[in-house]
């Protein structure tokens, strides 16, 4: 990443397994049930890295950005989820919101998963 580039860090803690919260970020159905950046077309893993394909909010011309995921045990079988994504400095803030949307549904998936309601299966 080039000088422009800045650090979001973010530090979420589930109340789900980590087995849950990793397949949750792993498993395509998964993470498009609760990942739906705006106008999201097509996504795909390949090589460690992520490929995101579709149109970008108005005004915001198409950049690279990169992320660290990190699953942690937490105690009575909780997961500490720590993000860093690296991307233009402009584009940090709602990057944020953004993520902090996406858990909330994540959250609401993994709540239904517990309860038996939800389509998350344990690995």
């Amino acid at each position: 990443m080039d000088a422009g580039s800045r650090q979001l860090a973010i530090s979420r803690v589930f109340g789900a397994p980590r087995a849950l919260v990793y397949r949750a970020f792993t498993d395509p159905d998964q993470l498009a049930a609760w990942c739906r950046p705006h106008r999201r077309r097509h996504g795909e893993l390949h090589e460690g890295v992520m490929h995101v394909t579709g149109q970008l909010q108005e005004g915001i011309e198409p950049f690279e950005t990169k992320f660290r995921f990190e699953f942690h045990d937490e105690v009575d079988g909780r997961t500490r989820l720590e993000i860093r994504q690296w991307l233009p400095e402009h584009l940090t803030g709602p990057s944020e919101d953004g993520w902090l949307e996406a858990f909330a549904k994540l959250d609401a998936m993994l709540n239904g998963a517990r309860a038996g309601s939800a389509p998350v299966v344990e690995v």
